[in-house]
């Protein structure tokens, strides 16, 4: 019998996943870190990831 949740099943969810997270901006994403967590509470590397993004979108002018 095959496992339920294969590595295959994994790949493509986490595939899944990454797509439907690459479609939203960085303050989206900043945004449900912080319904999640509380604002600004955990996830420090993320936030700063996501702050250096948006700085440089901003710096750019790109989308924000």
């Amino acid at each position: 019998t095959m496992k339920r949740n294969s590595k295959q099943d994994r790949q493509e969810n986490a595939a899944a996943r990454a797509k439907v997270r690459g479609d939203i901006t960085p303050q989206q994403q900043l945004a449900i870190l912080d319904s999640r967590l509380g604002k600004g509470v955990g996830a420090t590397r993320e936030r700063a990831r996501l702050a250096r993004e948006i700085a440089l979108s901003k710096k750019k002018g790109g989308k924000s």
